[in-house]
């Protein structure tokens, strides 16, 4: 129940920053955050990640949608488990499919995703994301490292009984 929760809580806190952004009057932004470490602003992107098929809106947003279904049927059976174990790759998909699906939302509500946050460092310094982006990179580091690995080979008995 928890991942359920925590997944929702991503989608509606992202959906939630979108809707300040998009409420800033002209002028408002660019604003500093965080002493310089981070920059709220308002970007809209047609397209994917790093504006991938903007000239193609549609078809990102089916491309999107397609990705965000995928990511629920892999992980939703997952998150419905009562089962404890395999915490990590539950954490990973709660975050994927909240980030996704405020994402896919934007896609088809608005016809632009809107990304608001910009960090100082060189590589990704022009690179504007929101929560929902964040929460994907994360979940999916998280999901990979909780992935199960190969299964364990048994052990041979090695009862003296056994060896004889």
């Amino acid at each position: 129940m928890f991942h359920l929760l925590l997944g929702t809580g991503v989608f509606l806190a992202d959906q939630a920053a979108k809707a300040h952004v998009e409420a800033q009057p002209d002028g408002q932004l660019p604003k500093e955050l965080l002493d310089g470490k981070a920059t709220l602003c308002r970007s809209h992107n047609q397209g994917l990640m790093l504006n991938l098929l903007e000239d193609k809106p549609q078809a990102a947003a089916w491309l999107s949608t397609s990705a965000g279904a995928l990511a629920l049927l892999k992980f939703l059976p997952l998150l419905l488990r009562r089962r404890p174990g395999r915490r990590l790759e539950k954490l990973g998909g709660a975050l994927i499919l909240g980030g996704a699906a405020s994402n896919i939302l934007d896609h088809w509500r608005r016809g632009y995703v809107v990304d608001y946050l910009k960090f100082p460092l060189k590589p990704i310094a022009r690179i504007a994301f929101n929560l929902g982006d964040l929460a994907i990179f994360a979940g999916c580091l998280l999901a990979a490292l909780g992935e199960p690995g190969k299964p364990r080979k048994k052990r041979e008995n090695t009862t003296p009984e056994a060896r004889s």
